[in-house]
């Protein structure tokens, strides 16, 4: 264990995370599913601004995991597209049962560590009533950093309805925490 930590850049806790889920690749242990029920009007597009910017301007969320010779390095991906789908479940006779059963099956999805190591819905369930599905693998994040994110996405959207979305301030990099630590 030693050796691969001083050979990764991941931190412990990251490494640790990262065996377990290579012990266990078909099983969603790592999965951190929020759910945030927004009632009122929501602009859908102002939204996806929102947190598209946010996830420009954070490195955590775009960063990935990578293997080199068995050693698992985190990578910053320079950008990602398409960071939040859109469900619209109001065609169904009890959107609500649509929606429990939608949420069953996508908290199951298993990350692909290189690719993308978060999954974020925005899910209509009527005209004023909408779930922000947002589900994060371990490996880039804690209960602390969910309540981050959830506030500046807040904060980015309040924003983007505004037309002011370029004013949203710039977020401290993780990898300075991770460089922190290491030190």
């Amino acid at each position: 264990m030693d050796a691969l930590a001083a050979s990764s850049n991941l931190t412990h806790a990251q490494l640790l995370m990262w065996l377990g889920q290579r012990m266990h690749p078909d099983a969603p242990l790592y999965n951190m599913v929020e759910t945030f029920t927004i009632d009122g009007p929501l602009d859908g597009n102002a939204f996806e601004r929102a947190f598209s910017e946010l996830v420009q301007a954070s490195d955590v969320l775009r960063t990935v995991v990578v293997e080199v010779d068995g050693v698992p390095f985190c990578q910053v991906l320079p950008a990602l597209t398409g960071a939040l789908a859109h469900v619209d479940l109001t065609a169904h006779s009890d959107p609500a049962a649509a929606y429990d059963a939608w949420l069953e099956a996508r908290v199951q999805r298993i990350f692909p560590l290189d690719r993308q190591l978060f999954d974020a819905a925005l899910v209509r369930l009527g005209a004023e009533r909408h779930v922000w599905y947002l589900n994060q693998h371990h490996l880039i994040t804690d209960g602390w950093s969910c309540g981050v994110i959830y506030r500046e996405t807040a904060a980015r959207y309040a924003l983007a309805v505004e037309g002011r979305l370029g004013d949203a301030l710039p977020l401290p990099l993780y990898a300075d925490y991770v460089k922190y630590e290491r030190e």
